[in-house]
């Protein structure tokens, strides 16, 4: 994933338009779908409102027109009747006002709920809502270069922004578009040629602002919000990695990127500036004249005795209330180039999750069924159909009853598998730039471990059985009870702050995961506090509040502590997932304890190793204390010649 978007393809005003209105309706359409009674109430609701104030605007422009004719002639009675009567249409204004506004934010609100939880149904799916095939959007985004950057920002802000801009746009055009079906009847009869001239004007003031700022506008906008999210990212990603800078003593180093990052954002802030300024320049101008016109038009009529003072009046308030609609684009133009750089980052956003939703990580197939002698058709399976031919993606398959009843039952088999990485330029593995296959066998009661030098494809060959990666050949056929131990772990913040409580660190996925992976049934406390021990991170519990203690574990923890606190998460899920001896689980450990002295390692691998007596284990790691607890090394090396991976037992 880039830091930076391109810069937005220019195109015809109406290209962008359209592009714009597609992508709000990719946004609207959740609503409608999940809620569509209450979907309907809310948008009708604001509908009603937007006329009602319209019309009782037109009320109180009568009434006050009314008032100035009755001031004019002098008559007293009527002009305090009328004063009377604009009091009363003024508490009806502020009530249906304030309802109109209690309307519009039920309806953002309920519109950002149902959008934002379709957008994280796709960047963070579950298994069903890909028809059982793994899909990690969150994560495969992230490795595509191609990818929109900072898609935080787009669900947090982007969504809320583009939410509440259409909201107050259809509200102001509803209200203009009513003001203007009353009131162009009004001005038509009292002057036909200031209709007219209504026309001609906002004909010109509209064509104006399109093809002299439009897109230039859009344009600066759009560079001022990817760099405003990089600047944002490169803020967060210094939070996250706050003590290494500080070993580094490289605050001036980093206070000097994120200037030069910030001297950027400044640069095309100063651009949108200057054509915001121009374009509001001529906005205004282009408003203020609007205030002498009817005048300009109706005083000779004045002067002349054709017309009173009341109806000069509410040509004024016609006059205004015709060029709201007529001028609608030049007069909201800003919030309309602003709503179009929001829907266009959105649309983006949309299109790369539909994409990363294709499923294509891991292909299941039929229960048993021999990975060579498949049905696959993926790009990526290399078996006997193919001929030996590369192709895009490698097949993964489960067998949920591979290792189950038969201790001569491979847990994993690999076949002719060689990995692209995410780059797209290098093979992993590989010498001259040529691909290279790897084949072995993990049977139950086996522990192998994956030795060779850095970026040989160790971890991305981890991550391969995981069904992490998927670009490269050949075909992985596993059982579906895996577990994947990362070198960094996850510690997931609380819902409310980034405390949480150590019963929930614990428990993760879990909980999370609503019961779709992990631990089918919560362990008990005293269970829990026995893991806690046996991975020894008793010290824990000294606290008062015990397993409810709640911190932010990511200060709280060191690297060794976080790959113990792995180890327990682990055997906790095997408690749900797996037999006493781990019968048919394969645990996949990358690194995982990196951070941990040699006595710990020794202890959380004898005790792993205790619960897969019927299971597997397949590790990353450089130590040497490693050897003792796997009995199969796989040495991934180049081959000279053929760039091939050998295996030494």
């Amino acid at each position: 994933m880039t830091d930076e978007q391109p810069q937005l393809e220019l195109q015809p005003q109406w290209r962008h338009t359209m592009s714009s209105l597609a992508a709000l309706r990719q946004i609207l359409a959740p609503l409608f779908n999940a809620h569509p009674a209450e979907a309907v109430m809310l948008t009708m609701s604001v509908a009603l409102t937007s006329i009602a104030d319209a019309f009782i605007w037109v009320q109180f422009s009568t009434v006050n027109g009314a008032s100035q004719t009755a001031l004019n002639k002098r008559n007293v009675s009527e002009f305090w009747r009328n004063r009377g009567r604009m009091l009363l249409v003024m508490v009806k204004l502020a009530l249906v006002s304030s309802l109109q506004d209690l309307c519009a934010g039920l309806l953002c609100l309920r519109w950002r709920t149902t959008a934002t939880k379709a957008l994280l149904a796709k960047y963070l799916p579950v298994p069903q809502s890909c028809t059982g095939q793994k899909c990690f959007p969150f994560y495969s985004m992230k490795l595509d270069s191609g990818a929109p950057a900072n898609p935080d920002q787009r669900i947090a802000d982007d969504l809320t922004e583009a939410i509440s801009d259409s909201v107050d746009l259809a509200r102001s055009l509803i209200s203009n578009t009513v003001s203007f079906a009353t009131w162009s009847r009004v001005l038509f009869r009292i002057s036909p040629r200031a209709f007219g001239g209504l026309l001609l004007y906002a004909a010109f003031g509209t064509g104006v602002t399109v093809s002299g700022f439009s897109k230039a506008l859009v344009r600066a906008q759009h560079r001022v919000r990817n760099r405003e999210a990089h600047f944002r990212f490169a803020l967060v990603r210094l939070n996250e990695s706050a003590e290494s800078v500080a070993f580094y003593d490289a605050a001036g180093v980093e206070r000097g990127r994120l200037e030069s990052v910030f001297s950027l954002l400044m640069r095309d802030s100063y651009r949108s500036l200057f054509w915001r300024t121009g374009q509001g320049a001529f906005q205004r101008l282009y408003s203020w004249v609007t205030l002498i016109l009817p005048s300009m038009i109706m005083a000779p009529s004045y002067f002349r005795g054709e017309v009173e003072l009341g109806a000069i009046s509410q040509i004024f308030s016609a006059f205004n209330s015709v060029k709201q609609v007529l001028m609608f684009v030049a007069n909201n133009f800003g919030s309309v180039a602003s709503l179009q750089t929001k829907a266009l980052r959105l649309q983006q956003l949309q299109d790369a999750l539909g994409r990363a939703n294709g499923c294509k990580e891991a292909t299941r197939h039929d229960q048993g069924q021999d990975e060579n002698t498949s049905n696959c058709t993926s790009p990526g399976c290399l078996n006997k159909q193919t001929n030996g031919t590369r192709c895009d993606s490698i097949c993964l398959t489960e067998d949920t009853l591979v290792g189950v009843g038969s201790d001569n039952h491979a847990l994993l088999r690999v076949r002719n598998v060689a990995i692209l990485a995410p780059s797209g330029k290098r093979w992993l593995g590989s010498v001259a730039g040529r691909a290279c296959g790897s084949s072995f066998d993990v049977h139950p009661g086996t522990a192998m471990l994956l030795r060779g030098p850095s970026g040989i494809g160790k971890s991305a060959l981890l991550r391969a059985i995981a069904g992490l990666w998927n670009r490269g050949s050949g075909s992985i056929h596993r059982t579906s009870a895996v577990f994947f131990l990362p070198q960094v772990p996850y510690l997931p913040v609380g819902a409310e702050a980034a405390i949480s409580s150590l019963r929930e660190q614990l428990l993760f996925p879990a909980v999370v995961a609503c019961g779709s992976k992990g631990i089918g049934v919560t362990p008990s406390a005293e269970r829990l506090c026995d893991v806690l021990v046996t991975v020894g991170l008793g010290g824990l519990l000294s606290d008062t509040a015990g397993l409810e203690t709640s911190v932010d574990w990511g200060l709280c923890l060191s690297g060794g502590e976080r790959q113990r606190l792995a180890f327990a998460r682990l055997l906790l899920q095997m408690d749900g997932r797996a037999g006493l001896e781990g019968e048919g689980c394969l645990v996949l450990l990358d690194e995982a304890t990196s951070a941990c002295d040699e006595e710990t390692e020794a202890n959380l691998y004898r005790t792993l190793l205790a619960r897969l007596r019927r299971g597997a284990l397949v590790s990353v790691g450089h130590r040497s204390s490693l050897q003792q607890f796997h009995n199969i090394a796989l040495e991934l090396a180049p081959t000279k010649g053929d760039g091939g991976w050998t295996s030494q037992q």
